[in-house]
């Protein structure tokens, strides 16, 4: 029961406030032991992942719709029946117990009505529990693909962990597998072992630790991460064994102090931090460095498996403002370039007017620009899904 009581309250904050999963999960687990922790995670993940179907569930066995306090409560109850499989009778003993004074005749009654299959919708986006404007989004972005899409963001994500070469080999590790020379997965969580502690890895997805390929690296360069926390990207670049001269840069305190406190973690010294607006640098370090690095603040949909709140928090005009901030630091980075620099644009989202369009009308302003290379990582359904542009100064 104390389990269930912190996944509700998660979901509460997430779903009623507007609070992140992602972030209440990483803190507020302390008190429970390692299996309950899994299950809160899971419980919490899933309900969020499929809220909207997990609702309609109910369509129709009720005259008044519930509070969403208690819709909540509702979802939780039909995760784990249909998704997770657990017993009516189970279920009804535990639930009885959550739900609060005056709530528990009502969710015995909607227990008792539930149907003993998963019951889909004539609606497209309640079934894969995506916000209408958001489905609409897709599916006129994506016609021919946005249901895989739409389907991939309802699976579990795979965690990653991407190789310090700085300080670790692959001879090293045991019992992990290795899917490229960067990046390996492991059948448990690595984050409380002694290497992980030792700073012979990080937490970093699949298609994110791809990114700074696109940079090409070469000693002596001058190289700038523009929005730097928190900070895998650059570090991917530190552990080359290069002789770079690098500047990391974030808008706000707290996040370059994360990217500093996980330099130094890693072993990554010499490092220049700055902490200004982005849009500005353009015109302060005109013409500076050789490789920049723009991992552009994005409305982050490439994420929703891993973030499925997300969905819940965006509203269509936030789209449109991160568009205009992502067309302003990519025109400081075109100042702040050399000529015959590298300058890689990156976000984690599927979004075209962030993505391909962004650099369409970026190429249209600057006529010294030409686009080397643009693409969307997404080769793994179990990763983050991301889109690089290769610019290059003439």
């Amino acid at each position: 029961i104390m389990a269930r009581r912190k996944a509700y309250e998660i979901l509460k904050e997430c779903l009623l406030k507007g609070s992140y999963a992602n972030l209440l999960l990483r803190k507020g687990l302390d008190d429970l032991k390692d299996t309950d922790r899994y299950f809160v995670t899971e419980l919490v993940n899933g309900v969020i992942r499929n809220f909207d179907l997990l609702c309609f569930q109910y369509e129709g066995l009720y005259q008044k719709a519930p509070k969403k306090e208690i819709q909540i409560l509702l979802a939780m109850l039909a995760y784990e029946k249909f998704f997770l499989g657990h017993e009516d009778y189970v279920l009804g003993s535990v639930y009885l117990m959550l739900a609060k004074k005056g709530q528990g005749d009502f969710i015995m009654a909607m227990l008792k009505k539930l149907g003993q299959k998963l019951r889909y919708s004539s609606k497209e986006e309640i079934n894969f529990s995506m916000p209408k404007w958001l489905y609409d989004l897709f599916r006129a972005q994506y016609p021919d693909s946005y249901k895989d899409l739409l389907a991939n963001f309802l699976k579990r994500p795979m965690v990653f962990y991407r190789l310090n070469h700085l300080k670790c080999q692959k001879s090293d590790l045991k019992d992990v597998t290795f899917l490229n020379e960067d990046t390996f997965i492991a059948p448990k969580s690595l984050i409380n072992t002694k290497e992980f502690k030792k700073g012979y890895f990080y937490v970093q997805d699949y298609n994110s630790a791809l990114i700074y390929k696109y940079l090409d690296l070469k000693d002596g360069d001058h190289l700038l991460d523009m929005c730097s926390a928190p900070g895998t990207k650059l570090f991917n670049c530190l552990d080359q064994k290069l002789k770079l001269k690098v500047v990391a840069n974030d808008l706000h305190k707290t996040r370059i102090d994360l990217v500093k406190k996980g330099a130094c973690h890693l072993g990554f010294e010499g490092l220049e931090y700055l902490c200004l607006d982005a849009t500005k640098i353009g015109d302060l370090y005109l013409s500076s460095f050789d490789k920049i690095l723009l991992d552009a603040p994005c409305s982050g949909l490439g994420t929703l498996k891993r973030k499925s709140d997300l969905k819940y928090h965006l509203k269509g005009e936030d789209l449109d403002d991160l568009v205009k901030i992502q067309s302003a630091l990519l025109d400081s980075a075109a100042k702040a370039l050399k000529s015959a620099g590298r300058l890689v644009y990156s976000t984690c989202t599927l979004n075209r007017k962030e993505n391909e369009k962004q650099i369409a009308q970026f190429l249209k302003r600057h006529k010294d620009f030409e686009l080397l290379e643009e693409k969307l990582l997404m080769t793994r359904e179990d990763a983050d899904f991301f889109y690089v542009a290769l610019l290059y100064k003439v």
